[in-house]
């Protein structure tokens, strides 16, 4: 006979730190979301990056595009 093994979910869990807010707290509580969710976390990544402030009179389009 055939017996289904059950396997956990896994996720990658991926944060960007602009400084405007804890990125380290912030995936800290998504690790925990994951784990009530059922799920495991695979693999987390964390990149500093400067945040982009686009001006108020900017279209849309300007802002999707500055972040390419």
């Amino acid at each position: 006979m055939f017996e289904n093994e059950e396997t956990r979910e896994r996720a990658l869990l991926v944060s960007l730190d602009t400084g405007e807010y804890d990125a380290e707290a912030s995936l800290s509580e998504l690790c925990e979301l994951t784990e009530s969710a059922g799920a495991g976390p695979a693999f987390t990544l964390m990149q500093k990056r400067p945040a982009l402030s686009v001006s108020s009179q900017s279209s849309e389009s300007d802002a999707s595009a500055s972040y390419s």
